[in-house]
């Protein structure tokens, strides 16, 4: 079961000046850690999102079972249905449901936890999540010469 959140329009790619009528996920978590926490996270790639948050000291990169998740932790998955390694964020309202916003409903919802991990899951430890690079990153991808950053 998934409850609608206010009157948001999914689409891809969108502008944080469209938001919250108009986002995307990543442009949904921008929007609210901006908005509720007075906190900027710069727009990159959602695979290069882990970490983007590192360099901010206050940030930790943790692997937890969703069970101990709590309200206001993101987490990063991939899409069951395609080969991208992280292509999705979503914040936990408590460890039960999810906020964000998808395609598969064209709005922001809270959805459950059941719900949500029907479609989507966790296939990065925080250690390769660190060291990923997200497809569309083309300057990265070239600068490593690949898909991760290799080990120092």
């Amino acid at each position: 079961m998934s409850e609608l959140v206010g009157k948001t329009t999914y689409s891809r790619q969108s502008y944080l000046e469209a938001a919250p009528a108009v986002t995307d996920c990543l442009t949904s978590i921008i929007y609210i850690f901006k908005k509720a926490l007075h906190e900027f996270i710069p727009f990159t790639f959602i695979g290069d999102m882990p970490r983007q948050f590192m360099r901010y000291g206050s940030w930790r990169l943790l692997s937890i079972d969703s069970s101990d998740a709590k309200c206001g932790d993101l987490i990063f998955v991939k899409s069951k249905t395609f080969k991208r390694l992280i292509t999705h964020v979503a914040l936990f309202v408590d460890n039960a449901r999810l906020f964000h916003c998808t395609p598969v409903y064209g709005t922001a919802v809270i959805e459950s936890s059941a719900g949500f991990f029907s479609r989507y899951e966790q296939n990065l430890s925080a250690a390769k999540a660190l060291r990923y690079i997200d497809l569309r990153n083309r300057s990265l991808r070239d600068e490593y010469g690949g898909s991760f950053i290799k080990d120092e």
